[in-house]
């Protein structure tokens, strides 16, 4: 007995000492600090620029950004040239142009970035000025690029560029763009909480088509933040229409174009009683997008709420994936 006890005694004055020396160590606690979240917010822009009769040709500067709230993370910037001529009784679109002639399949017209060396400034000299204008904007606060004029490396005339980059990043913190919203609508909050410091993806994409009866151009544009796999994070939308007239003497004239549909609102006259306002059905498609992936979207996926055509919709998200550029959030 006396031994037994004196085992035990010699067992627990060993595992004091090794407690003591850290032989024996406490289970580590796996909880972690949960990670800071911020919120993100996309946008975008179209400025019209005035009609060259003489050319039939008619600029339209789009622009996306993603902001933070504060400060911009991103921008993208372009421009499509719309070409038209004279018909026997209506305009057409210019099939000599280079922006009709080398439009892929499904578009009516190609962007200046798209054309790449075809433009006319070198391999990449259209890609050198929009780099210069993105490159700028992603040093700023939201409030500083209200502010921005003229950007170095800029070597054309680049108002109207930087003009569709500013108007993306101060749109992108507004949840109602127009100044005419419809009567009864909540806003639509298509911002996102993202991990702080998380990698992601930015892009701007665009539609286009061209109705030879009405002569007239539909563009869409989609700025979108996206997962690398294609999930969309968050996304905004717009369509400008443009509509083109020849007298009897085939001079050519313009209209439309000077507000998008995100800025006319109500004056776009779609939403009835029944009907929201294209705006508004805009604004809901983006926000069901959230958590979607590009790939699987097409021209038949519903969207609760949006009623209308969404097949330009569809492409202007697929070319904004294919137009990626990273982001840090």
């Amino acid at each position: 007995m006396k031994k037994s006890k004196l085992l035990v005694i010699s067992a627990l004055a060993l595992s004091g000492v090794l407690a003591s020396c850290g032989g024996s160590k406490q289970p580590e606690s796996s909880s972690q600090e949960p990670a800071e979240k911020v919120t993100v917010r996309t946008g975008v822009g179209m400025v019209k620029s005035s009609f060259n009769a003489a050319k039939g040709e008619l600029s339209t500067y789009i622009g996306g950004a993603v902001t933070d709230g504060t400060n911009v993370k991103a921008t993208q910037v372009d421009c499509l040239v719309i070409a038209v001529k004279a018909g026997e009784t209506t305009p057409t679109l210019d099939g000599e142009s280079k922006y009709v002639k080398k439009a892929v399949e499904g578009q009516a017209i190609i962007s200046k970035l798209d054309l790449g060396p075809d433009y006319g400034m070198g391999e990449d000299g259209y890609k050198k000025n929009c780099d210069a204008i993105n490159t700028l904007f992603a040093t700023k606060t939201i409030t500083e690029a209200a502010n921005v004029t003229d950007v170095e490396g800029v070597t054309i005339v680049g108002d109207d560029l930087i003009a569709s980059g500013k108007e993306a990043i101060a749109y992108s913190v507004k949840d109602v763009i127009t100044s005419k919203p419809q009567d009864g609508k909540a806003a639509v909050d298509n911002s996102a909480q993202v991990e702080k410091g998380s990698t992601l993806y930015f892009g701007l994409g665009y539609s286009t088509s061209f109705s030879a009866k009405k002569a007239q151009m539909d563009i869409t544009i989609f700025s979108g933040l996206f997962k690398e796999d294609g999930t969309i994070v968050s996304g905004r939308l717009d369509v400008s229409q443009y509509k083109f007239a020849q007298d009897a003497e085939k001079v050519l004239t313009t209209s439309g174009g000077d507000l998008s549909k995100q800025e006319l609102g109500t004056d776009y006259h779609m939403g009835t009683d029944k009907i929201d306002e294209v705006y508004v059905q805009m604004d809901v498609y983006t926000k069901g997008l959230q958590g979607m992936k590009v790939a699987e979207l097409t021209a038949d996926t519903e969207i609760s709420g949006c009623t209308v055509s969404t097949g330009a919709y569809v492409a202007a998200a697929k070319d904004a994936f294919a137009k990626k550029v990273q982001v840090t959030a």
